[in-house]
């Protein structure tokens, strides 16, 4: 008897942790805004829309010069630090949408 009750308690705390209240969504909070997006979509046609691997690599090697120039100056320093944090994979996922877009239309 005092063990079927310990369980009844048991399930009781249980089921009530698992309340919809107390689950969170999949996967934690979104890192990369919109700012780390429009980014890389500017960057990414300097490299002649190389590969996420090589965007990456890129923007790494080249980020003294890609930052000072002129034409990137509104990106913020906390947007800078993102994307010198992306990996390729991430980067891959954000320009996903973009990517089918500028696909050669032409087939030969």
């Amino acid at each position: 008897m005092k063990v079927s009750s310990k369980l009844g308690q048991l399930h009781v705390a249980v089921v009530s942790d698992l309340s919809p209240k107390s689950l969170s969504r999949r996967g934690g909070k979104k890192v990369y805004g919109p700012d780390v997006v429009e980014a890389l979509k500017r960057i990414w046609p300097l490299t002649g829309y190389a590969s996420s691997k090589h965007l990456v690599a890129f923007i790494r090697l080249n980020h003294d010069i890609l930052f000072t120039h002129p034409e990137f100056n509104d990106i913020s320093a906390k947007t800078k630090a993102l994307l010198l944090k992306v990996s390729a994979s991430t980067a891959d996922r954000l320009l996903k949408p973009y990517r089918d877009k500028t696909k050669l239309r032409k087939r030969h």
